[in-house]
């Protein structure tokens, strides 16, 4: 019987397993003859499934030079590379300085350090493109992390993001950036140690 051809039949609800089966209900006599169920029709145009394609095709990982983040990074890169899927790096400055101090940090000093950790991140993106043969695009985004990541996520519709564990103590009482995108996103959420 081909997948076409195929029609439940009487006391087989469930696309051809028979009633009773992993009931405790023991199996009809007839069963030994034959398998257990039969293939479930697919609707008229359906893609058939492709062995290596059911995961993600794309993977967005948010990065901020910290350890967490670039496990992070390094996490997402594999999954990308096991998945043929495009990865695409969000680097979010949270301040917009303009060398004012902003809550007793110099702007400048924190924007100094924040190229800095995006230039190992682009160093870290090249190496992992020459050496795992994926796509890779940087963006860089300014504002709340978490808002950023999910409409970076939505943008570029991703099917996965991966962020980095916060270690941060006053994310504790506050909420981290993983805890916010969880309530407002609505995309698979990765969060790596």
């Amino acid at each position: 019987m081909s997948e076409s051809e195929f029609e439940p039949t009487a006391g087989q609800p469930f696309g051809g397993v028979p009633a009773g089966a992993g009931t405790g209900g023991g199996l009809p006599a007839d069963a030994a003859s034959g398998p257990l169920y039969e293939p479930v029709p697919r609707p008229e145009g359906a893609a058939r499934f492709e062995y290596g394609k059911d995961g993600p095709m794309s993977v967005l990982v948010g990065v901020d030079g910290t350890e967490t983040s670039i496990n992070a990074f390094v996490y997402a890169a594999g999954v990308a590379r096991r998945q043929s899927a495009a990865l695409m790096v969000v680097y979010v400055w949270p301040y917009q300085g303009s060398g004012m101090d902003i809550a007793g940090y110099n702007a400048t000093a924190m924007q100094e350090a924040a190229e800095q950790s995006l230039d190992e991140i682009r160093a870290l993106a090249t190496q992992a493109r020459q050496e795992l043969g994926i796509s890779i695009t940087i963006e860089i985004r300014h504002g709340d992390p978490s808002q950023q990541l999910l409409e970076a996520a939505k943008a570029a519709r991703a099917d996965q993001i991966v962020i980095g564990a916060s270690a941060k103590m006053t994310h504790r009482f506050i909420g981290s950036v993983g805890v916010k995108m969880f309530r407002h996103g609505h995309t698979p959420i990765t969060v790596v140690p």
